[in-house]
Parts: structure tokens; C-alpha cells; sequence
């Protein structure tokens, strides 16, 4: 009916052992304070440079499971999710609740529906969007789940040899495709690079050209001619000397750095062969022809050659 009195000290020492720990989380709370959020004022939804910070298995838009974090730029987070009504793997583009970012974000949600509406059956490799909708003060953007893009690719699949002809032609092939298709929508995609360009998985070798978070229309009057557009490591002669776009001279910077881009996933290749190739005429060369050693003669201060030959005998020339 009444507990022991060990029963008693028991109780007593998980409730000092609970008040311990309550006093210690206040501690920790109270020296980083300056870290955290006031819940008062804001949703604590957020981090300090606006990105959302989320977990695994929230619901996005009502139906997308998060299932990782799959990186994050300058601009975004990019979020692997499953829808749960069609479970199918898909990829959310969650902006940073800053309003410049956002407005950005606008405008390339526009572009990627006018590249959509122009080829609904996805043929032109440029990536298609499936939705778009507010969470929490974010933009997000859903697009179909990318596994891997063209850098990682490069490194995984090319790395000491580069990718092989096969391959760098098909990517080009479709490069090109996506090329022709913006163009003729009169769209710069002003930051093409192997980051930007994705494939499905693996197995695969169909390509989507994505990140038109830069894009604009050639006759947009607020983007002019700038030698600082596209990456320096791949920007062409033309945007470097500042040309207007549109006309024969943007088709052809539009063209350049594919064409850059594709030559340098098969340059690759061809220096490290061109380098393998040396490297085994050096061998064979110093098999051949064995170089001399070069010994010094003290009796008649001249310097001697000292030959090995195939047998391992020594023979001293002059």
C-alpha cells in the first residue's frame, strides 16, 4: 500500500536527476542566446541567411515527403522529396526568403513555363517544371529528380582518362538541342556550365540543361551587354568583348561555350592518352638505348662514359 523507502529515494533522485537537466538546457540556452531565433516575433522556421531550414519526412505543398538535403547554392536549397500521391522521386528548388531572390526566382519560373510550353513533350532537354508554390514565405519549385550533373559525371566516370567519344558526342548532340530551342525563344541562358547541365542517373545518358536562375530575353532592356556574363572559365570571346545579343554574333557566343564545354570533356581524355602515350615511348626508348653513365677519370682528368649493356657488363668509353 506505501512504497519502501527505497522506492521513495528512487523517485527522489529521478526527479532531482530531471530538474538537472531542465537547469542545464536553460544554461545552454541562455549562452547562445544570441543564436537564436526570437519565436515571438518570428516563425522559427528559417536560419539567419533565410534559407528554411527543414527535416526529413516534412510535407511540402501537401503531398512531398522530404527525404534529403541534396545541396545548397548561393540562391537556394535543393531538396530530394517523394511525392506521396504518385511516389515519385522528385527535386524542390526551395528559394531564400529574401525578397530580391524571390523576385528573381519569378522571373525564372516564367522562363522555364514559356521553355515548357513551347516543347511540352520534353525533347529539347531543357528541364521541365512541374509546379510551383508558397511555403512559408519560400518559393519552391519542383522539378523531376536529377542524380548526378555533368562535373561529377566527369570526375566519377572520366577521372585520369575522360569520358569516351561516345558519350561526349551524345551529350553534345543534345546540348545543342537545348541551344537551338532557347535561341529560338530568344532566352540567354547566361550560365551554362557542367554544374548546370544534369543527368537522371547513371545508367543513363540523357541530359536536362537546368539553373535558368540567370536567364533572360535578348531584348530585356534590363540586362545589357556585360563582359562579365556566364562563368570566366567558360565565357567566349564574344561576351568578353561585350557584343550585343541577338544576330549572328549572339548565335555564335551562344554557341561557343557549348562548343568549349564539349571539346574540353574530350580534351580531357586526349591529354591524359597524348600523356600515357609519352610516357610509354620514354620507356621504351631508355630500353632501347640505354643512356651512359657519366663517371670521372682521375688519371687523365677526363670524363668517361660508362655503358651497361643487355648482359650486365660494364664498358667504359670516352
Amino acid at each position: 500500500m506505501f512504497a519502501s523507502d527505497d522506492e521513495f529515494d528512487k523517485k527522489l533522485e529521478e526527479e532531482k536527476k530531471k530538474r538537472e537537466e531542465t537547469v542545464q538546457k536553460k544554461k545552454e540556452l541562455t549562452e547562445n542566446a544570441k543564436d537564436i531565433e526570437n519565436v515571438n516575433l518570428k516563425d522559427n522556421w528559417d536560419d539567419k541567411e533565410g534559407y528554411y531550414c527543414s527535416y526529413v519526412g516534412e510535407i511540402f505543398g501537401y503531398k512531398y515527403r522530404v527525404v534529403k538535403e541534396n545541396g545548397k547554392g548561393v540562391f537556394s536549397t535543393v531538396l530530394c522529396c517523394v511525392d506521396t500521391e504518385t511516389n515519385e522521386t522528385v527535386a524542390i528548388k526551395v528559394l531564400r526568403s529574401i525578397e530580391k531572390m524571390t523576385k528573381d526566382a519569378k522571373n525564372e519560373l516564367s522562363l522555364l513555363e514559356e521553355i515548357k510550353s513551347k516543347d511540352p513533350q520534353n525533347t529539347k532537354h531543357c528541364i521541365p517544371v512541374y509546379k510551383s508554390f508558397m511555403y512559408r514565405n519560400h518559393l519552391c519549385i519542383v522539378f523531376p529528380y536529377m542524380a548526378l550533373n555533368l562535373r561529377d559525371t566527369l570526375r566519377k566516370f572520366g577521372a585520369g582518362t575522360g569520358l569516351s567519344l561516345i558519350a561526349v558526342q551524345s551529350f553534345g548532340r543534345q546540348l545543342f538541342l537545348a541551344l537551338l530551342h532557347i535561341k529560338k525563344l530568344g532566352i540567354v541562358h547566361a550560365d551554362i556550365k557542367p554544374d548546370n547541365i544534369l543527368l537522371k542517373d547513371q545508367n543513363s545518358s540523357l541530359i536536362q540543361l537546368t539553373d535558368f536562375g540567370n536567364s533572360f530575353h535578348e531584348t530585356d532592356s534590363d540586362n545589357l551587354p556585360t563582359p562579365y556574363l556566364v562563368s570566366r572559365f567558360y565565357r567566349a570571346p564574344e561576351i568578353i568583348l561585350g557584343l550585343k545579343y541577338g544576330g549572328v554574333d549572339r548565335r555564335v557566343s551562344c554557341r561557343l561555350p557549348h562548343r568549349r564545354l564539349v571539346c574540353r570533356l574530350h580534351a580531357v581524355r586526349a591529354v591524359y592518352r597524348q600523356r600515357d602515350l609519352s610516357r610509354r615511348e620514354q620507356q621504351r626508348h631508355a630500353t632501347r638505348h640505354p643512356e651512359p653513365e657519366r663517371t670521372y677519370s682521375p688519371q687523365n682528368d677526363q670524363t668517361t662514359h660508362q655503358v651497361v649493356s643487355d648482359d650486365g657488363s660494364r664498358a667504359h668509353v670516352h
